[in-house]
């Protein structure tokens, strides 16, 4: 027992194979660092003995010979008095209510990380929480405090295995999000730490459905061979380097993608009733039939775009007739208003109210129409008559663009150097129409440095990706045809993650009738 207050002096490593660390090293490193600031006592019984021994140091100074002691089968360390032999290391401690969280915090976190242990905390007299061993994680979290019932509703289980990593947890859906990072939870090898690289995986693999000021809830444990992390980087324990960093960092990503991916169908509204596509359509007829559309919009697209509503998704309903039209005008449904600057279409289905924000939802449409052909044989491209200009502010842009031209071809952009910070833009996106073109290249190479160097080409790729689909989606304020309302309904419900526009916001709300009801005081 002595010994395991001496530095290093009883390493539990069978061996000098210190790239094989599986411990937490406790007794080689924290015991001595903690009985050097503090009052501690150790009592200890092991199985099979008689009796128990403790041992009490004050300063890292023995104050006790080793004595027996009443106490089960285990080991039980008190610590009193913590760094009173380090007064100037005292006075920089925070309040007792910071500290306090600090410690919950982190017994949250062994907790998680080991729920096959009993864990108890005690503060003041008061018992903070209390909870047995459990046979796996769910039953560990569902008990716990910070997660409770709310997470265990909204959660996906998130399950990857190869031969060097493995990793399993929960994390919540993309609408149950929060305003700070600190229920990310996040364990290598049953150590609970704080990685960069790990919150940069999870905030792309969130990048699409959640804005960029909030947070999802992650509880995320990988477990990788020891030799390819090296937990010796800090002294806390509480940071680690990996071996290989891009190779941890796209399986993080890909494990999360595929949970997400799992939560497309509970995200979407359910169906709307619209018989045959549109017989519960209420239409303003002086604002929706009878409004003629410009040739080109306000916002550049033109009304020939190739990418017009009904083709993101392969529309399947139309009005064919004015009969038709006539007819729709004597149902309820779905109505169509415009503000200043946004348009909604809201619908009935069943006892709920749904309200849509277009842009939103089409901007949605589009971002998933363009990954998948970018991924394929790649977007079609329109030749302009005239190669348009663009001035570019420094060389990093230049050799950014210079950098990315291969890729933006899969886009249907067409770059050419043309000297000192000019680019020729000689094709575009088909599906574009009229647009500014200088603005769009602008917002390109604004992203692509926004997202910075450390992701990879294909994150960036995305970026590149949303910057394209909000400009060739339907802009706000634009007021739709009764048939392209229709569209974007039906492809709402069979377009992947349509819950979220690619910037994080909502394309819709639900409300029930009950939740109306409290809007008006009737409950």
């Amino acid at each position: 027992m002595e010994r395991a207050f001496i530095c290093h002096a009883t390493s539990k490593l069978p061996d000098n194979d210190l790239s094989n660390i599986r411990s937490m090293g406790f007794r080689g490193e924290g015991l001595t660092s903690i009985a050097a600031v503090a009052r501690t006592k150790m009592v200890s019984k092991y199985r099979g003995c008689t009796e128990a021994w403790s041992i009490v140091l004050e300063g890292g100074e023995k104050t006790r010979d080793l004595s027996p002691e009443a106490l089960p089968c285990g080991t039980s360390i008190e610590v009193r008095d913590l760094f009173f032999a380090t007064p100037t290391r005292l006075k920089f401690l925070r309040t007792e209510k910071a500290e306090t969280q600090s410690i919950v915090d982190l017994m949250y976190r062994f907790a998680t990380a080991k729920f096959g242990i009993a864990f108890s905390l005690t503060i003041a007299d008061k018992q903070i929480f209390k909870y047995p061993a459990r046979g796996d994680l769910m039953s560990r979290l569902w008990e716990m405090k910070p997660f409770g019932d709310a997470f265990r509703e909204q959660s996906l289980e998130v399950r990857f295995n190869s031969d060097s990593i493995s990793i399993t947890g929960y994390i919540s859906v993309p609408t149950f999000n929060r305003s700070r990072p600190d229920m990310i939870y996040t364990f290598v090898n049953g150590r609970p730490v704080h990685s960069t690289l790990f919150m940069g995986a999870i905030k792309s693999a969130y990048s699409e459905f959640i804005p960029k000021d909030r947070h999802p809830v992650v509880v995320m444990c990988l477990e990788i061979l020891p030799g390819d992390v090296d937990v010796n980087v800090h002294p806390s324990k509480l940071e680690v380097r990996f071996r290989n960093r891009k190779h941890v960092y796209s399986v993080i990503v890909d494990a999360l993608a595929t949970a997400l991916s799992s939560n497309v169908y509970r995200e979407l509204p359910p169906r709307i009733p619209v018989g045959g596509g549109l017989d519960h359509f209420a239409v303003d007829s002086a604002s929706t039939m009878r409004t003629p559309y410009s040739k080109v919009h306000d916002y550049g697209v033109t009304e020939s775009s190739k990418l017009s509503v009904q083709q993101v998704g392969g529309g399947r309903t139309s009005i064919k007739t004015r009969a038709r039209r006539r007819k729709l005008r004597g149902h309820c449904g779905v109505v169509c208003f415009q503000g200043k600057q946004q348009q909604y279409i809201v619908s009935r289905a069943g006892d709920h109210v749904i309200i849509i924000d277009q842009h939103a939802a089409h901007e949605r449409l589009t971002y998933e129409y363009m990954k998948k052909v970018t991924a394929n044989e790649g977007m079609k491209r329109q030749v302009l008559l005239m190669p348009e200009l663009v001035e570019l502010d420094n060389e990093y842009e230049l050799e950014l663009l210079g950098e990315y031209r291969e890729k933006l071809l899969k886009f249907g952009l067409v770059i050419e150097p043309m000297g000192s910070m000019v680019v020729a833009v000689r094709e575009v996106p088909a599906i574009l129409g009229v647009f500014d073109v200088k603005a769009m290249i602008a917002k390109i190479v604004e992203s692509i440095v926004e997202v910075g160097e450390a992701l990879f080409m294909s994150e960036r790729i995305k970026h590149v990706c949303g910057t394209i689909a909000c400009y060739s989606s339907i802009r706000s304020g634009r007021m739709l045809k009764l048939e392209e309302m229709n569209s974007l309904l039906r492809q709402m419900e069979d377009t992947p993650h349509s819950g979220q526009c690619n910037h994080g916001r909502p394309t819709y709300i639900k409300l029930s009738l009950s939740e109306i009801d409290k809007l008006f005081e009737r409950r």
